[in-house]
Order: structure tokens, then C-alpha cells, then sequence
């Protein structure tokens, strides 16, 4: 059996292109379309947002799950590496819970460490979320067989499916569980049982989230054990990928299907939302690794290989107004509308990108 052992900088610069939204790059897209455009609600603009219940998916509903995939990615690799140096599976089971437990409290610090207030505090933050579902699919592939995973991956999928669908809120208008918020249980349990501000924040949906951390554990076992070379990897990456975008598709449009829903993370949405990632994951690893056309890819490996770090830096360090002190005078330089908004995004992106260059030029690598 093959074994890729060499360090994937497909990863890291993929990682560092879904980073790259978060830390400032969705508002410099946003505000570069306002500019070119003139229309604060352009299409790129719009496309920087999350869609809202049953409106078409855009672009910034993917970010949230391809880092979740990666996550899973990851997992193979590094528990070779684990293996080989001699640690038992109580040692690698003790590693998930203690990364698991730790992404937990940290999320859940840098959603309300500023404001330490029960009744507001968000129990369900994204990283939090990442810390529960990575580790039960990591826990579940380290002591269970392959064919047990993907059971438990349909029995997710198809289990939420219909519990979406069969059991609507109690006093639902309607006989559609999913026909609105109002209807959908998953909202009305949040917002009533899992948060102390009684809100929706996904609580419920997480059990939902367990089948896309598996698509990117499987992604990384393909691609670190098959026998298949490079050439053959990547055409069959992107043709898993686009099966499972077209049977999301088609689920999503049959009667009582499954609609694809980010708010919920829908078993459509999850299978879709894998399905981009997996293609996403492909052409990254012919470009990068395979071609080693890798020159253009600094800028996302330099974020990519401190996305936590920035993660939670961009909570407590105030990059748009270091970046501003800095482009005070180009902020100044035009009296257009929008060129103020491009200059803070754009000195906010380029302050925390700085910042994270220093770093990878010390070889300063900060991981959970």
C-alpha cells in the first residue's frame, strides 16, 4: 500500500483560502464589488453574507464546513505520524478529547470573553462546534471499522432527514416542518433548551455535522493509502465531488426532500457542502503538490498555517485600525463612495496578514 509521509501544502493553503473570509477577506471582497459597482448590494457583496432560510446558498455558507472538512482531513496523517512514534490508541484517545475539550472552551471564550454575561453568553460557537463533531468522527475512526463509519454517517444523514421532516415544532403553522424557522424543531429546541439567550445557534444541528468531518477524514485516507497515483486521485476526487453535489441537488428538489439549509446544516447542505469541498480539496492538490506550481499559494499557506492563531487574534488585536494608521492618507485618497469601507477592509486584511508573515518567517506555528 502506498503512503503519502511528505507534508501536504495543498492543506495549508486551502486551509488559509477558507481562513482568508474570515479574518477580513469577505468584507475586502464585499466592499471591492460596492466600489467597482457603486452597489453596496451588488452581487459579490450579497454573496459575503449568509443566505437566509430557504433563499438560494452563496458563497460564505461553505466557509463553516470546508474548515470543518479540512479539519477532518487532517486526521489521517497526523495519527500516522502519532503511530509511528510509538503512541498507544489510549495516548491518541486522550489527544482528541484534550484538542476536542480545548476548542470547546476557546470557542466559547472568543464568542463572550468580552461580554461575560449569562443570559447572552453563545454556548454554540463554530469553533466549539468543530471541537465536538471532529472529535466524535475522529474517536469513531480510530476504534471502528470503515463500513461502521459510513453507517453511522447514513444513519446521520438520513436520520435528521426525517426527523426534520416528521416532527415539526409544537404549534407549527402548518403541516411542513421545514416550510419556515417557525416550523423546524431544531430552531424551536435551540432557542428554547440549548442556549442561554434563547436564540438559534445550530446546538441541535451538530449532531448533523458529524457526516462532514467523516467526508474530510476520508478525503485524507484517499489520499494518503491509495494505490492509485496523482493523476488518478484527483479525476476521481472531483467526480465524488460532483456526485454528491448532483444527489444533494436532486434531494433537495424531490417531494418531501431535504432542503438545503445552512441554519439547520441539512443533510442536503452537508452532502453538497462536501461534495464542493472534496473538488476544492482536489484541485489544491494538483496545483500545489502534484504540479508544485506552489509560488502564488504563500499567501494562503502563510494564514493557512496559523489559522488558529488568527482566528482568535482578530478577537483582541484591532488589525483595521493598525491597518488605517497606516493608510490613514489612502483612505483619504479618493472621494468615492465605498473607498473608505475598501481601505479599512483592506488594511485590516493586510495588518493581520503581516503579522501572521512574521510568524511563518520565525518558523512560530501555534496549533490546538
Amino acid at each position: 500500500m502506498k503512503h503519502m509521509n511528505k507534508r501536504l501544502d495543498s492543506l495549508d493553503a486551502l486551509r488559509g483560502f477558507d481562513m482568508f473570509f474570515l479574518i477580513g477577506g469577505s468584507a475586502l471582497l464585499s466592499a471591492l464589488g460596492a466600489l467597482a459597482t457603486g452597489n453596496a448590494n451588488c452581487w459579490l457583496a450579497v454573496q459575503m453574507t449568509h443566505a437566509k432560510w430557504a433563499e438560494t446558498l452563496r458563497i460564505y455558507d461553505f466557509i463553516f464546513p470546508l474548515f470543518l472538512f479540512i479539519t477532518g482531513v487532517t486526521f489521517p496523517f497526523s495519527t500516522e505520524k502519532r503511530l509511528e512514534r510509538g503512541d498507544s490508541k489510549a495516548a491518541l484517545t486522550r489527544n482528541i478529547l484534550r484538542r476536542a475539550l480545548t476548542l470547546v472552551v476557546m470557542g466559547a471564550l472568543f464568542e463572550s470573553v468580552q461580554n461575560l454575561d449569562w443570559p447572552k453568553f453563545r454556548v454554540w460557537s463554530v469553533i466549539g462546534r468543530i471541537g465536538i463533531v471532529w472529535g466524535a468522527a475522529a474517536l469513531l475512526t480510530l476504534y471502528c471499522r470503515f463500513r461502521t463509519c459510513v453507517a453511522a454517517a447514513v444513519a446521520v444523514m438520513v436520520g435528521w432527514w426525517l426527523f426534520l421532516r416528521l416532527v415539526p415544532a409544537p404549534g407549527a403553522a402548518g403541516p411542513d416542518a421545514l416550510a419556515g424557522e417557525a416550523n423546524c424543531f431544531a430552531v424551536w429546541f435551540d432557542t428554547n433548551y440549548l442556549t442561554t439567550a434563547h436564540r438559534h445557534e445550530g446546538g441541535l444541528a451538530t449532531i448533523a455535522m458529524l457526516p462532514t468531518a467523516f467526508f474530510g477524514i476520508w478525503a485524507g485516507m484517499w489520499l494518503k493509502r491509495a494505490n492509485t497515483g496523482p493523476v488518478g486521485k484527483v479525476p476521481k476526487m472531483i467526480g465524488a465531488g460532483l456526485a454528491m453535489m448532483a444527489v444533494a441537488w436532486a434531494w433537495s428538489r424531490m417531494p418531501f426532500g431535504m432542503p438545503m439549509l445552512k441554519d439547520i446544516w441539512s443533510s442536503s447542505y452537508a452532502l453538497f457542502a462536501g461534495g464542493i469541498s472534496l473538488i476544492l480539496l482536489a484541485v489544491f492538490h494538483w496545483v500545489v503538490d502534484v504540479k508544485e506550481f506552489k509560488a502564488w499559494s504563500l499567501f494562503f499557506r502563510v494564514i493557512g498555517m496559523n489559522a488558529i492563531t488568527i482566528y482568535f487574534l482578530q478577537r483582541f488585536v484591532p488589525f483595521q485600525s493598525i491597518g488605517l494608521f497606516f493608510l490613514g492618507a489612502l483612505r483619504r485618497a479618493f472621494d468615492v463612495p465605498g473607498w473608505e469601507a475598501f481601505a479599512g477592509a483592506f488594511g485590516r486584511t493586510a495588518a493581520g496578514w503581516i503579522f501572521l508573515y512574521i510568524l511563518y518567517r520565525k518558523k512560530v506555528f501555534f496549533k490546538v
